[in-house]
């Protein structure tokens, strides 16, 4: 049993909580631990001394006992008061109560990512089912619960997979280290080719295991039956009708995201669309039965916009079929604008910053799915413009920055993320480009720019700065475009002004 674990790992902490007065029941233990857990570990100070980290982990110990010990004491409570109201209550509040302690062994298992605890909810929820088998609100208590467990089961074995990757990587690059015979730049070249694979096999259709196959069933047939009980009630609770389909809705996303992670062993693309489907309809049915609880919750607003996201991403990666791609990605970047309006007018910084960066990827998704040039660039403008302001809210978001390195937004440099401009200019310099009439990223020595390949144009420029000097070889030769010498398209990027350049520097010595 989940006890067991429980006390050893209370002992071990060696914290005992007292209380003046009244004792907290069982509801009482659990909402504390709830809004304990809730809390953001304390920020550690810049200054990285020995004495700073050492109280700075104290704190984070200390916060992790506070809320072990506070479901610890949920749990206690809820045995003992689970057994009182069993033998003398009514059957609406043994079926309140015993929600709650589902709920709590649920919390505990996803806080401790231990599914010892949802094995005794769930056990508990079947037993009491037996003799109140159409009681819908527990039938959907337990749906989600092993929802839930299917969800934590599926990041331990991610977890686990990710290490024995780790090692397997390992590995082999200690093997091609002593294989090394080529020159360097091959070696590279080598090491590029290696690197594609893995892109390309974004999603892997694999078939879940029978046992999974079942509980996903099972979940679904007692969805089905819990909502339909809940909504053929003469008097709906529609309020509870529309929390237990938003509390459905969000596990069913959460169990998408943890298979779309999943290694290409265990991955399973058709879960991956169902579930990502179920989140929508549920998310969608949740605001339709009782819109006024929704007025200023932004994340189920946004949750569909989310879920459309990965839609677009599976249709355009893995079916190719770009056309329900394109539908999906426009859906998504509809409704997560409108939830970032709301955040914006809730002063939800943090929320805004993911719904921006979530903005920025669907536009960069859509950019690789237009047809014309135009339409292209707009998309990867506006995915640039989302990604910076989403930043500018939350500049430790390590996963937008990783994505803003890797399309050239960010350059990491000694430690240090440093913004590029739309010329590659990255010198942070207020008047840079001003007084040159437009930067082209190289000729006021500002620093890099990121080269396009564009048709050439008339009168376009070789880059070799001949407009204010002449070759020491050949007096006319680098007058002659790019092109002409190369016999490769001229690579352009724009100016400030909205001109097209080579980056050489020539036009900026016009006057």
């Amino acid at each position: 049993m989940a006890e067991e674990f429980v006390k050893e790992k209370s002992n071990k902490l060696g914290i005992e909580l007292k209380f003046d007065g009244e004792q907290p029941g069982a509801v009482d233990y659990f909402q504390m631990a709830i809004k304990e857990s809730e809390k953001n570990s304390p920020v550690k100070e810049e200054n990285n001394d020995d004495k700073n980290e050492a109280e700075s982990d104290n704190d984070d110990i200390d916060k992790n006992a506070l809320v072990q010990q506070l479901f610890e004491k949920a749990i206690t409570a809820f045995e003992t008061e689970w057994k009182d109201i069993q033998k003398k209550g009514d059957i609406k509040s043994q079926r309140d109560l015993l929600v709650q302690y589902m709920d709590c062994l649920k919390e505990f298992s996803l806080w401790t990512d231990y599914t010892g605890h949802i094995e005794d909810a769930e056990k508990i929820g079947e037993a009491w089912l037996k003799n109140h088998e159409n009681e819908g609100y527990v039938l959907i208590t337990l749906a989600n619960i092993r929802l839930v467990k299917m969800n934590i089961k599926c990041k331990n074995e991610n977890e686990a997979d990710e290490l024995n990757d780790e090692e397997e990587e390992e590995e082999e690059e200690e093997e091609e280290e002593e294989e090394e015979v080529e020159e360097e730049e091959e070696e590279k070249g080598k090491g590029k080719e290696e690197a594609k694979p893995k892109k390309t096999k974004k999603f892997i259709d694999n078939e879940l295991s029978e046992k999974d196959k079942k509980v996903l069933e099972e979940i679904k047939n007692l969805l089905k039956k819990g909502f339909s009980l809940l909504e053929k009630e003469k008097e709906r609770d529609k309020k509870l009708l529309s929390e237990l389909y938003a509390i459905v809705a969000n596990t069913y996303y959460n169990y998408s995201l943890c298979q779309r992670e999943s290694s290409s062993k265990r991955q399973c693309v058709a879960c991956i669309e169902e579930c990502l489907k179920y989140s929508i309809d549920y998310s969608n049915k949740a605001v339709e039965i009782y819109p006024s609880a929704y007025e200023k919750d932004d994340w189920i607003q946004a949750l569909p916009g989310f879920a459309n996201y990965y839609l677009a991403d599976l249709y355009n990666e893995k079916y190719e079929e770009f056309e329900k791609a394109m539908d999906y990605v426009m859906e998504a970047i509809e409704i997560v604008m409108s939830a970032e309006a709301l955040a914006k007018k809730e002063n939800k910084l943090i929320n805004r910053a993911n719904y921006l960066e979530m903005i920025g990827q669907s536009y960069l998704l859509l950019s690789t799915m237009t047809d014309n040039d135009d339409d292209t660039l707009g998309a990867y403008e506006n995915a640039i413009d989302a990604m910076k302001a989403s930043i500018n809210l939350n500049p430790e978001n390590p996963h937008l920055l990783k994505i803003m390195v890797e399309i050239g937004v960010l350059r990491y440099e000694n430690g240090t993320y440093i913004m590029i401009d739309e010329n590659g200019c990255s010198c942070g310099e207020e008047n840079c480009g001003k007084e040159n009439k437009g930067c082209c990223g190289g000729c006021c020595g500002c620093g890099d720019y990121e080269e396009e390949e564009e048709e050439e144009e008339e009168n376009g420029c070789c880059g070799k700065g001949c407009c204010s000097y002449k070759s020491k070889d050949e007096e006319n030769v680098c007058c002659k475009r790019k092109s002409e010498q190369n016999e490769k398209p001229t690579k352009f990027m724009k100016t400030n002004s909205g001109e097209k350049c080579c980056g050489g520097g020539c036009c900026c010595q016009k006057q």
